[in-house]
């Protein structure tokens, strides 16, 4: 197993096919079975704080698993201080490449009942479109990984909020989804 420290609240963790066998699972359990899912996640998360000094105690965490072709993964963790009052802590910005990638999400969750009372921004910027979700750790299914499905997460950084909001043409602002959407589809 493989740690790297990206930023003080984001690591990479890479577990090799070799890794998952030593603890003595298959790949197909670690993929069904949501209690080997998260014994591996709570090691993982362990041996983090010891090596790298991860500490994600008080925090709320945002996992994005990868599998490999060789059979490993590769899990990215980022940590939300959960008595953090900043409003971008909750916030994320996703870029579809093109409107039609919007529709397509669009149509997948129209039916998901945790989007009726989400707020969420969709601003155009050189022919691509910048969804940002507010509170996506408030949902009960993983927005996040359906997103990642359509778009391309962002870095949230001052100078893309400045450019977005300077040079952007917003197409909605912090609105329902679910009423935006009944205009797309």
């Amino acid at each position: 197993m493989k740690i790297e420290k990206l930023t003080n609240e984001k690591i990479k963790i890479i577990l090799s096919k070799d890794d998952i066998n030593k603890v003595d699972i298959s790949i197909n359990d670690f993929l069904d079975d949501k209690d080997v899912s998260q014994n591996i996640l709570n090691y993982i998360l362990e041996k983090a704080e010891k090596e790298i000094n991860f500490n994600t105690e008080n925090s709320d965490i945002l996992v994005e698993i990868i599998a490999e072709f060789e059979g490993g993964f590769i899990f990215t963790i980022t940590k939300f201080d959960s008595t953090n009052n900043n409003s971008n802590a909750l916030k994320l910005v996703f870029k579809f490449a093109n409107f039609e990638n919007f529709l397509e999400f669009c149509r997948y969750i129209k039916n998901l009942s945790q989007i009726n009372k989400q707020d969420f921004s969709l601003i155009l910027y050189k022919n691509e479109y910048y969804l940002t979700v507010f509170n996506l750790l408030t949902f009960e299914v993983d927005l996040y990984s359906i997103l990642c499905e359509f778009a391309e997460p962002i870095e949230l950084t001052s100078s893309l909020v400045g450019t977005l909001n300077e040079y952007g043409k917003t197409i909605f602002e912090r609105k329902n989804f679910k009423e935006n959407i009944e205009y797309f589809i």
